[in-house]
């Protein structure tokens, strides 16, 4: 055989070698879209045990078929933690979104003000995990960071901030009361910018919050305007004769009595009285 036709035996051979491995590498990317949609549907059935093992497929697949730093890797991960979360396999949740966390790092770098909104989405996953552990202060560290890059990315006065900042505020009721006020605060105002219509649920939440905080500090003036703004919010959603006031009027109720407020009681008083004799 002569050299030229050596050589183009050695093309031909490498040309066959590197369609198989593309054709190979599109079954498995198929593969991988086909085990990843299969494990997200079964993950919103709630059937979370066929979930985790196509999450699982799905996971080995794309390290199999791209590099360690692809988005899929990333997809599968993430989807791997949800559903150690819905298992409350609290260790292994970490450890899948401390992976997907690396990786994004790797990709973005070292400048946080390069990280994106699903890097953040991963740290509060991270967090809501470490709060289920009952650490505290590394679940507040990891909301902070939240934090910071939603700020990066989108603003101070951005709705996502307010959702992380809300978060922390949640977290630290349980911890300590003063220090949830000034992120509940903070938040309520960003969604208050953000338009009250649009995040009436939000709101109704947060000044639900801070009613609760502040009553029970026996801050009662605070818990007044609070508690005032809930029932008016409540009114409007469930109407002024509604059972679901009841509990908002209770509250108000113990309120006047303590700020000595005796007409605003006896009309508080009155209407549960109506909401007992209309059951």
């Amino acid at each position: 055989m002569n050299k030229m036709k050596f050589v183009k035996l050695i093309l031909t051979k490498l040309f066959i070698l590197l369609k198989l491995t593309s054709v190979n590498a599109e079954v498995t990317t198929d593969q991988w879209a086909l085990f990843n949609q299969k494990a997200e549907a079964l993950y919103e059935e709630g059937d979370y045990d066929q979930a985790l093992e196509f999450a699982k497929q799905a996971l080995s697949l794309a390290e199999k078929s791209t590099p360690e730093d692809s988005a899929r890797v990333i997809e599968s991960l993430n989807q791997l933690g949800l559903i150690y979360e819905e298992q409350m396999e609290v260790d292994l949740a970490i450890q899948t979104w401390q992976h997907s966390l690396e990786i994004q790092e790797k990709i973005q770098g070292s400048e946080p003000e390069k990280y994106s909104r699903d890097y953040a989405k991963t740290l509060h996953q991270l967090a809501i995990n470490y709060g289920y552990k009952r650490d505290f202060r590394k679940a507040g560290e990891l909301y902070q960071q939240a934090v910071e890059v939603l700020e990066n990315r989108l603003g101070k006065d951005h709705p996502d901030v307010a959702e992380e900042l809300f978060s922390l505020g949640t977290l630290y009721k349980f911890e300590n009361d003063n220090k949830a006020i000034p992120y509940f605060s903070r938040a309520l105002k960003i969604w208050e910018q953000n338009g009250e219509n649009e995040y009436q649920g939000n709101i109704y939440k947060v000044v639900g919050n801070l009613a609760e905080i502040y009553q029970k500090k026996g801050d009662f003036l605070n818990a007044e305007k609070f508690q005032e703004r809930l029932l008016e919010m409540s009114e409007k959603e469930f109407g002024s004769d509604s059972p679901h006031l009841k509990w908002t009027l209770e509250q108000l109720a113990e309120i006047y009595q303590a700020l000595e407020r005796t007409e605003k009681l006896e009309k508080i008083e009155t209407r549960l009285e109506n909401l007992k004799t209309a059951k």
